[in-house]
């Protein structure tokens, strides 16, 4: 038996690609029915939904790198931070594999990186990696 998250897990998933937002929303979904999932397209839809919820902050945030307006190296740097938002676990999920890129986030607070896999079943892989980690559900 799958343990369930607690009634009120939340996870905010940014990203700017709408392909990789339904997949990823999809699988989260799949290993995680109970929870509600946001969205944001960019660092700033971000920022701004993390201020208008203050009172329900995601329990996780994805976060890819390469963005328009705000990208996710500078979305993790202000999160980062922010006393606010700094305890929510950050996860980088992103097709960059340069090394600079996974430095310079780490370096930044992201909490971990994950390569975003093409192939549909190692991304479900990935999120049941970062669900099992991060919000401490064991994913049969």
């Amino acid at each position: 038996m799958t343990p369930c998250p607690k009634k009120n897990t939340k996870i905010l998933i940014v990203d700017d690609d709408h392909d990789d937002q339904f997949i990823i929303k999809k699988i989260f979904r799949s290993i995680l029915p109970a929870t509600e999932i946001a969205q944001a397209y960019n660092g700033i839809e971000c920022l701004n939904y993390l201020e208008a919820n203050l009172n329900e902050l995601p329990d996780l945030i994805t976060m890819d790198i390469n963005m328009p307006l705000v990208n996710g190296i500078e979305a993790t740097i202000s999160l980062k931070n922010d006393e606010r938002f700094k305890g929510i676990p950050l996860v980088v999920l992103s097709t960059s594999d340069r090394k600079n890129d996974m430095e310079t986030v780490l370096q930044n607070g992201a909490d971990d990186y994950f390569i975003k896999p093409i192939v549909y079943d190692e991304l479900n892989f990935t999120l049941k990696s970062i669900a099992d980690k991060w919000l401490r559900i064991d994913i049969q």
